[in-house]
C-alpha cells in the first residue's frame, strides 16, 4: 500500500482525552419469533467505527504568547473532513502494543516521504520497526493472516495491528508449532485487500484511514472567553472496493 501524501495524518498535538472503537454492522438480526431467538447473521465485512471524546483546542499554559496553536490546526484539519476528506487515523492504543510489553521503544523515527514530501498537514510518519511482515500471501476478504515476526514482540488477542492502510483487531493469536517466530492471526472482518509476501505489518503504530460521519459535519466549536474549547467527533473506516 502505498501512502497518500495529500491525506493528513491525525496529529497528536489534538488527541483526545477519551477515545474508542467498534464495529458497526457486524450482526444482521431478523425478526423476533413467537418461540425461541431470533435468526442472526454475523457480517464478515462490518466496518469500524472510531470516536474521539473532548479534544482539548487550546494550548498548554507553558507557551508564551498567543499562538494559532490546536486552534488552527484543528480548523483546518476540520474543514477538510467535513467535506468526505479522509484521514490517517491512529488506534491510540501505544502503551497497550505488543512493542511497549517487550519494553521496546514504542515509536520508530520521523521520516519524510523518499522526495521529501510530508502529509499535507506538515507532519511526518513513523519508520517502520520492522516488527512484522506478511508470511503468506493471503487474498481480500480472507480472516486469517500468517506473519513473521522479526523483534521480540509477541502478538496477542485484544492487539490492533494495521495491513495496508486499514486496521484490524486480533481476536487470536498462535505461534507456529514448526517455525520460529510465525504467528496465525485471526481478525476481526474481512481483510479489505490482498497481502502479499513481505508486506509490512504495522504494530507500533497501527492506523486505519477513516472519514467524518455525517453526524459530526457542520458543527460548532465555540472557544469560551476565546481561549477554551472541546471537541468529541465520530470516524468511520474510509470506503474500499
Amino acid at each position: 500500500m502505498a501512502f497518500d501524501p495529500a491525506i493528513p495524518r491525525w496529529p497528536r498535538a489534538l488527541l483526545p482525552q477519551n477515545w474508542g472503537g467498534a464495529l458497526a454492522n457486524g450482526m444482521l438480526t431478523g425478526p423476533t419469533p413467537f418461540v425461541g431467538a431470533p435468526q442472526t447473521n454475523v457480517s464478515p465485512s462490518a466496518v469500524l467505527q472510531w470516536r474521539l471524546e473532548n479534544i482539548p483546542l487550546y494550548d498548554p499554559p507553558r507557551r508564551a504568547a498567543p499562538r494559532s496553536g490546536r486552534v488552527h490546526a484543528f480548523r483546518a484539519l476540520y474543514s477538510s473532513l467535513q467535506k468526505g476528506g479522509p484521514v490517517y487515523m491512529p488506534v491510540m492504543d501505544w502503551r497497550r502494543g505488543p512493542r511497549a510489553r517487550a519494553g521496546l521503544p514504542i515509536f520508530g523515527p520521523l521520516s519524510a516521504f523518499s522526495d521529501g514530501a510530508t502529509f499535507s498537514d506538515g507532519s511526518q510518519f513513523s519508520q517502520g520497526t520492522g516488527d512484522a511482515t506478511i508470511a503468506v500471501a493471503a487474498a481480500a476478504q480472507s480472516w486469517r493472516v500468517a506473519i513473521d515476526v522479526a523483534s521480540t514482540i509477541v502478538p496477542e488477542g485484544g492487539d490492533w495491528v494495521t495491513f495496508g492502510d486499514r486496521a484490524y483487531l486480533i481476536e487470536g493469536a498462535w505461534p507456529s508449532d514448526t517455525i520460529a517466530g510465525r504467528y496465525e492471526l485471526l481478525l476481526d472482518r474481512w481483510l479489505r485487500e490482498a497481502v502479499a509476501i513481505g508486506d509490512v505489518v504495522e504494530f507500533a503504530d497501527p492506523f486505519c484511514r477513516m472519514v467524518l460521519q455525517q453526524k459530526s459535519r457542520g458543527q460548532f466549536f465555540p472557544l469560551q472567553l476565546g481561549v477554551i474549547a472541546y471537541a468529541s467527533l465520530d470516524f468511520i473506516e474510509a470506503y474500499w472496493k
